[in-house]
């Protein structure tokens, strides 16, 4: 299965990387994980909410410098409750923070997708669709446009610390042979986030 994968991602990244037949090219930046424990949410309260600003501040130039750039979120968002390991709910103004910083993609398939079951994982995904340019983890595919390219954007997660949910876009070959067929046909290239 693990050389299944790389063989698609490496297939898949291929126009992306050498153009295609084409000249366009998209700069891409991937960072991961964003794990937000709870001395980072601690030490972004402000007495009013939270500022996570400071957090990406140090690279936020190379982010927002890319055509895309993408990132993990590991932790899912929340109104409340607060906590950190080993089942996260991170403030949602994690999210502005990320889009702040110029990211573009965020994914959120991975092994704490479901650390507040599937109603925080719908609510994560809802609240940062809202902000951001493209949330993966869904089993949608997802494309972006850059410079005249067309990427399609995937992504899968080995496992879910807390339960299992048919929303959370798991490994599974014939899933993923799916998914990249409808990529390949509606993009000029294909990123797959795989946790």
């Amino acid at each position: 299965m693990k050389k299944i994968l790389s063989v698609i991602l490496i297939l898949s990244l291929l126009p992306l990387l050498c153009g295609g037949k084409r000249n366009e090219k998209v700069s891409f930046v991937a960072v991961g994980d964003d794990l937000i424990h709870s001395s980072v949410y601690k030490g972004a309260a402000t007495g009013a909410g939270y500022d996570f600003s400071p957090v990406y501040a140090g690279v936020a130039d190379v982010i927002d410098g890319a055509d895309i750039s993408f990132v993990n979120q590991e932790t899912m968002l929340g109104d409340g409750n607060y906590s950190g390991y080993p089942r996260f709910c991170s403030p949602k103004e994690v999210g502005a923070a990320l889009v702040g910083a110029g990211f573009d993609v965020i994914n959120i398939a991975n092994n704490h997708s479901l650390d507040l079951g599937e109603e925080g994982f719908l609510f994560t995904r809802d609240y940062l669709s809202a902000l951001a340019e493209c949330v993966i983890g869904d089993k949608e595919v997802r494309v972006v446009e850059r410079n005249g390219m067309k990427i399609a954007f995937l992504a899968f997660t080995y496992s879910t610390n807390y339960g299992l949910s048919g929303v959370v876009s798991r490994i599974d070959e014939s899933a993923i042979r799916k998914a990249m067929t409808e990529a390949t046909s509606s993009a000029d290239a294909v990123v797959v986030s795989v946790h």
